[in-house]
C-alpha cells in the first residue's frame, strides 16, 4: 500500500465506475493511485468501528511526504473536491446501506451509528493509521464539513503543527476520528469506553 499515494479498496459488489469522478478529479501524471477489488465480506466478529468498511479510501504517507512537496498544496483542494463527490454514492435516501452483523463492545446506543459502506484512512508518520468514521445519516453539508476539517487536521499533523498522544488515542494501530457537528471540530473516538485499550 505504501508504494501508492492513494489506494481505493472496495468489495466486489461495488462497481469500480463508482470512483470515476473521484479518480478524474484528483488525476495527475505524478499521482500514483491503485484500485483493489476484494471479495464481499460476510459476518465479522470484532469491535465494529475498527472493522473494515466495504469501501476504504486510503491516503498513504507518500502522498504527504513526496507528492505534496512536488505538486504543492493546490492538490489538496482537488482531493477535497474528489472526496466530496463520493457522498452521493454511499450516503442519502436513495442509497442502500449495509447492515453489519458483528460482535461488538460498543455501547448499544452507539451501535450502527457510523457507515459500514465507506470510510477514509490516512497513514500516520509512525506506522499507525487515522480512520475517519462518517455517520450513516449525514447531509451533504455535514459530509463536506467532515471531509474539510479532517483533511485540514491531517495537513496540520504532517506540517508538525499538532502532536498526537499515541497512548491516549491509538487502539491497536488505529486512531478513530469523527466530526462533532455541534462543536464544529474533530474528536477522537474510544471504541472500547468500558475496557482497557487494545
Amino acid at each position: 500500500m505504501s508504494e501508492f499515494d492513494i489506494f481505493i479498496k472496495h468489495e466486489d459488489d461495488i462497481n469500480s465506475s463508482t470512483f470515476d469522478s473521484f479518480v478524474n478529479t484528483i488525476s495527475s501524471d505524478r499521482l500514483s493511485l491503485e484500485i483493489l477489488k476484494v471479495p464481499k465480506s460476510g459476518p465479522m466478529a470484532g469491535v465494529e468501528w475498527l472493522l473494515p468498511t466495504a469501501t476504504i479510501i486510503i491516503i498513504a504517507k507518500p502522498y504527504f511526504q513526496s507528492f505534496m512537496s512536488e505538486m504543492g498544496k493546490d492538490h489538496y483542494i482537488l482531493l477535497k473536491k474528489g472526496l466530496n463527490s463520493l457522498r452521493g454514492k454511499f450516503f442519502g435516501k436513495n442509497v442502500s446501506q449495509r447492515i453489519l452483523v458483528t460482535s461488538s463492545h460498543a455501547p448499544n446506543k452507539a451501535k450502527n451509528k457510523y457507515s459500514f459502506d465507506f470510510s477514509i484512512i490516512v497513514e500516520a508518520k509512525n506506522g499507525k493509521d487515522f480512520k475517519l468514521l462518517i455517520p450513516k445519516e449525514v447531509t451533504q453539508k455535514e459530509y463536506e464539513n467532515t471531509i474539510n476539517v479532517f483533511l485540514d487536521y491531517i495537513e496540520q499533523y504532517y506540517d508538525n503543527k499538532i502532536n498526537i498522544d499515541d497512548d491516549k488515542f491509538i487502539f491497536g494501530k488505529t486512531a478513530l476520528l469523527a466530526y462533532n457537528k455541534k462543536l464544529g471540530k474533530l474528536e477522537f473516538i474510544n471504541p472500547l469506553p468500558n475496557r482497557p485499550k487494545i
